[in-house]
């Protein structure tokens, strides 16, 4: 894999953790979480990169929401009991032996718990992982502003949605970028209608 911290589409892989239905009502900033995921899951299937969805205990904690279900069309789907999805993505079989060799851009809930045991995990395998804050959340703010902090501590890198897609396309020149521009535009108007409500 090429030593950059520029994200390569070839080499990227999308992973959405647990954004299930018996978890996410406890989340504050769900609109916002879900908004940028859906654009982070659109954008990569428009350039063909790999997409999994992590699901926790799914039988008591819900299936994935179907918001994201429906973004995430032709993802894999992968169920886990362990609070990382690192082992349970590793197994898969388009990743098993590989995960070195792919950069891991990571979404999803709680931060400070599945997010962060499954990004360092990663970062041990030898993976470049990027976590998108504007697509994560927990219960508690504080707690994502600290495991944020710690996750960049040990070496992830800490990026947004809308730098994700635009790093993914690269150049204007792309013949995706036309439709990855109406991908932001939706998500920012999606995210200032957000702003007024909690206003």
């Amino acid at each position: 894999m090429k030593n950059s911290i520029l994200m390569e589409r070839n080499s990227s892989c999308l992973i959405v953790i647990d954004l299930q239905q018996k978890l996410i009502p406890a989340i504050p900033a769900v609109p916002g979480i879900l908004n940028a995921t859906e654009t982070l899951l659109s954008a990569a299937s428009l350039m063909n990169i790999p997409r999994i969805v992590t699901q926790q205990y799914p039988k008591g904690l819900g299936a994935t929401v179907d918001v994201i279900q429906e973004a995430a069309v032709g993802a894999e789907y992968v169920d886990k009991v362990e609070f990382s999805g690192a082992n349970a993505v590793s197994g898969l079989p388009s990743i098993h032996g590989h995960s070195s060799e792919f950069q891991f851009i990571l979404c999803g809930i709680e931060t400070h718990i599945c997010v962060l045991q499954t990004a360092i995990e990663l970062r041990t395998k030898g993976s470049i992982v990027f976590v998108v804050a504007d697509a994560t959340a927990s219960r508690n703010e504080a707690d994502h502003a600290m495991a944020l902090q710690r996750m960049r501590s040990a070496g992830c890198i800490v990026t947004t949605t809308e730098s994700v897609v635009f790093e993914w396309c690269r150049t204007a020149a792309a013949s995706e970028f036309k439709s990855v521009s109406r991908l932001i535009r939706n998500f920012d108007e999606r995210r200032k209608e957000f702003n007024q409500l909690k206003s």
